[in-house]
């Protein structure tokens, strides 16, 4: 059999798998014969994050229907989804709570640190949800059973893990698609952080309650960032990690910065 790029005769020819013509082993591999089908190939990680979302996307519950709110027919909620995030947010205000052992002394703090806590949460949640739907995609949040029941354990627990469901987002077709959807909540916690360092450092408050719980709620947005920002499993760290590695430390980096701040409380 002839190689299709050079002619040359060959007995055992490569055939290429993804233009499915015959080579010589010189121009077997895709960038040799200058293969006209070569954006079908993957790298590993690529393939296992779209393998991931398949198999998300199986176990989604059965056909979606949409409610009828929406804004310009793009941002839209499916059924059932209030109530998953619903769920959410009051488990993690409760592992929140926890941090504070439900201090009844100071019921006006625990208010706004719950309501704070219900914020971070959401905002992550939403900044993925918003930007898959802007970019034409479904995106919905869905409880996992597992991290349910992890999270409701942690309210009891001294580890604390907040992570009772996640977003999950059909028709991704690219890296970049994914990368950009992930990338929107750590960022998002990143940015709510960084206003409350800058509030702290701005603003003289009267009392200490109040720099503190300012202080606990920049501290648990930069943890939010970083638990998120780590490159393993189905966290949005390893999605930006493998799209754009500058980008990853660059978030990463802040994250751990903020942490350091908040935790050692080095304000100006």
């Amino acid at each position: 059999m002839k190689c299709t790029k050079c002619g040359k005769e060959e007995i055992l020819p490569f055939r290429c798998a993804y233009c499915n013509q015959y080579y010589c082993a010189v121009h077997r591999l895709p960038e040799q014969h200058e293969c006209q089908a070569i954006h079908l190939a993957r790298s590993p990680v690529e393939i296992n994050l779209i393998e991931s979302r398949r198999k998300r996307e199986r176990e989604w519950a059965a056909p979606q229907t949409f409610k009828s709110v929406s804004i310009k027919g793009r941002f839209n909620f499916l059924t059932n989804e209030v109530t998953h995030l619903t769920i959410g947010t009051l488990l993690v205000m409760a592992v929140g709570l926890s941090l504070l052992r439900f201090d009844l002394n100071n019921i006006t703090i625990m208010i706004i640190l719950s309501l704070g806590f219900a914020m971070s949460f959401l905002v992550h949640e939403l900044a993925h949800k918003f930007v898959g739907n802007w970019k034409g995609l479904t995106a919905g949040f869905r409880l996992n059973t597992i991290g349910v029941i992890i999270t409701l354990a942690s309210i009891f627990l001294p580890i604390k893990f907040v992570a009772p469901g996640a977003v999950v987002v059909r028709g991704i077709s690219n890296l970049r698609e994914l990368c950009i959807v992930a990338l929107v909540g750590p960022l998002a916690n990143l940015v709510i952080s960084f206003a409350f360092f800058i509030a702290l450092i701005s603003i003289n408050f009267e009392t200490l309650l109040i720099f503190q719980g300012l202080r606990i709620l920049g501290l648990l947005n930069a943890y939010i960032a970083m638990f998120n920002l780590i490159p393993l499993g189905q966290l949005d760290g390893l999605k930006i990690f493998s799209y754009n590695k500058t980008i990853w430390m660059l978030m990463f980096g802040l994250s751990i910065g903020l942490l350091i701040i908040f935790n050692y409380g080095l304000f100006i």
